[in-house]
């Protein structure tokens, strides 16, 4: 019985055993793997993430934490957030991603990695967690070198120094034409590189190295000098005086215009904006212009001032004239052979009248300013060219048709029509004068007669 009790016994123990083993085989696993458990201040270190799925991973969704004190986040994860960085995948077949996140050693001491891993799987949800820490020792046989600063007389480096960086940018001014590097080290480090350099237009790429216990390490430093349009760019988008925002796109206004940029009946002028001289052009009548650019450089174009706003112009150069493209007076169809619609010419999109005719398919007719007078204008869309449009007739619904609008309309009829309908209106008016004149007289004479007949018949009475 004893005997028997014992063999059940370890029976027992064995089933728990297969059982637990069973269990952990078939449970999700986290992996933390190290490029090197120890690094020196300024040097990177890679952390190789793996996670382990029993069945196919549909997504994951993790992080891995750090200590920002003594690690900076380079590359690898999906984003970052304070201290942790944040891991996601979205995937359809495997059961095993990775994940390589690069980290930078700032400061001497030691931080904590811990890889936490939230997996949906097929018919479940798993998740595991992995641990491990890096080690952090001092640079001073490497990337520092020595040195403790580094300035220039015009400009800031970017990023700020560092002495675990050793790349940099600066941007200066077309004005500044010669430049001084300046670098504080301590005394055992030697240092090459210092001094004044002429700069050109353009990158210049200068250099300090520094020496100290026979390691030596190189600063690069990459100055920009600007040109002068460069630099009249910077100064307009530093200036937020003339900063506007037009249909979601940030502008700046151009100070100055080039003369080359005035067309015909046009002038340049300076005015005050926001309390600063700016350059704009005037046809002294009814439009003044102001030369916007993007300050993304992406574009420019011409803009007007309305109601205290500054609109896009919408315009055509023809034979170096400027042809402002303006809402015609009436864009009333009454289903005749031109009606009114939006196209685009160029960057602009313009009112114009369209032809229902296919062989005028490539005529439009627009209603455009220059030269102080507002007129119709025919432009082929295949040659690019206006030609003025004086018999062009603005389509009118029947029911307007009436006196009223006839006279309301007639400013906009060619000089021709205009002349034949003076004409007309003139004799009808004569003829009128002249029906009236005979009406009068005969009217005249009638009454003659019977006065005389009246006198005649008293007188033959009185016999």
């Amino acid at each position: 019985m004893k005997k028997f009790l014992s063999v059940l016994i370890c029976l027992i123990v064995l089933a728990g055993s297969i059982a637990s083993i069973s269990i952990n085989a078939f449970a999700d696993s986290a992996i933390i793997g190290l490029s090197s458990k120890s690094v020196k201040v300024g040097e990177n270190v890679t952390v190789t993430l793996t996670y382990r799925a029993t069945s196919t991973i549909k997504s994951l969704n993790g992080s891995l934490s750090f200590d920002s004190n003594i690690l900076k986040y380079v590359s690898g994860g999906s984003s970052l957030s304070g201290s942790s960085v944040l891991l996601s995948k979205q995937t359809s077949s495997g059961n095993s991603e990775h994940f390589s996140i690069v980290f930078t050693a700032l400061s001497e001491g030691s931080s904590s990695l811990l890889f936490t891993m939230n997996a949906e799987e097929n018919k479940k949800t798993d998740d595991a967690a992995a641990s491990a820490t890096v080690d952090v020792l001092s640079g001073n046989d490497s990337k520092t070198g020595g040195i403790t600063s580094i300035s220039l007389s015009e400009g800031e480096l970017t990023p700020a120094f560092d002495r675990n960086i050793t790349d940099y940018t600066a941007t200066v001014p077309y004005s500044v034409e010669k430049i001084r590097i300046d670098a504080k080290s301590t005394n055992d480090a030697n240092v090459w590189g210092k001094g004044y350099y002429r700069i050109l237009v353009g990158e210049n790429k200068k250099t300090i190295n520094v020496t100290v216990g026979g390691v030596a390490t190189r600063y690069n430093i990459n100055i920009k000098r600007l040109s002068k349009d460069e630099t009249q760019k910077q100064q307009m988008i530093d200036d937020k005086s003339l900063a506007v925002t037009v249909d979601g796109v940030n502008y700046h206004i151009s100070k100055n215009i080039s003369n080359n940029n005035i067309f015909p009946s046009f002038e340049l002028q300076t005015i005050k904006y926001n309390d600063t001289d700016i350059n704009v052009i005037t046809d002294n009548k009814k439009y003044t212009l102001y030369y916007l650019i993007a300050d993304d450089n992406s574009l420019s174009d011409w803009f007007y001032a309305e109601d205290n706003e500054l609109k896009k112009l919408n315009y055509i150069i023809n034979n170096n004239s400027l042809y402002i493209v303006e809402t015609p007076p009436k864009t009333v169809e009454d289903g005749s052979e031109w009606y009114y619609d939006k196209v685009q010419l160029g960057n602009n999109t313009v009112g114009a009248y369209k032809s229902r005719n296919e062989n005028l398919k490539d005529i439009l007719v627009l209603y455009c300013y220059v030269d102080g007078k507002s007129s119709f204008y025919r432009f082929d869309t295949i040659t690019e060219s206006l030609q003025r449009a004086p018999d062009f007739v603005i389509p009118t619904r029947a029911a307007e048709k009436s006196i009223g609008n006839i006279f309301s309309n007639f400013a906009y009829l060619p000089n021709s029509g205009k002349i034949i309908i003076t004409l007309l209106i003139c004799e009808s008016i004569c003829i009128i004068i002249f029906i009236i004149a005979i009406l009068k007289n005969l009217i005249l004479n009638y009454k003659q007669r019977k006065a005389i007949e009246k006198l005649e018949n008293q007188t033959q009475e009185g016999n």
